[in-house]
């Protein structure tokens, strides 16, 4: 079966993975407008005040 989440936030992100565990074969399609793969939200703050780097923004990354 194929699946369609919208949205890469908490939300489309616990969905998927509600599904994989519900279905293990099934195709899953994220659809998102942002440009960045699954990050924290709540560390943008660390980020901007200069104490992480993007890089430690990402949660899921394109394998997952």
């Amino acid at each position: 079966m194929k699946y369609i989440v919208v949205g890469n936030g908490a939300a489309g992100m616990a969905a998927a993975e509600a599904i994989r565990d519900r279905d293990g074969a099934g195709e899953i399609v994220i659809y998102t407008d942002e440009d960045r793969y699954h990050y924290s939200r709540p560390r943008i703050i660390e980020y901007l005040g200069g104490s992480i780097d993007a890089g430690k923004l990402t949660i899921r990354n394109g394998e997952y």
